[in-house]
């Protein structure tokens, strides 16, 4: 077994940084699974909603959406990613 598989929480854990913009140094490191490694991202977009921040993926999963549901009408409605996100919750749709 590898150093780091000694010391990982579980097998589904390998390192991650905290900021995705400094290097991989001691104190901007942690142990992450591969979905909260998909999350921190450069390529990924967020909605701030009542001071909860998540990516797309996120609110998708929370509000039991398709994959793709928030930028899809996002791009047809030409609204902000609040507003988009505040109709869906509105809504409910699924």
């Amino acid at each position: 077994m590898s150093v780091i598989k000694d010391f990982a929480p579980s097998l589904k854990h390998s390192v991650d940084r905290i900021n995705i913009n400094e290097d991989y140094e001691p104190n901007n490191c942690k142990w992450a699974t591969q979905e909260e490694q998909s999350n921190n991202t450069r390529s990924n977009k967020f909605i701030t909603l009542n001071g909860k921040t998540q990516t797309y993926s996120q609110w998708e999963r929370e509000l039991n959406l398709r994959k793709g549901t928030i930028s899809q009408r996002k791009i047809q409605s030409g609204w902000t990613d609040k507003d988009c996100l505040n109709s869906i919750i509105k809504r409910g749709d699924s």
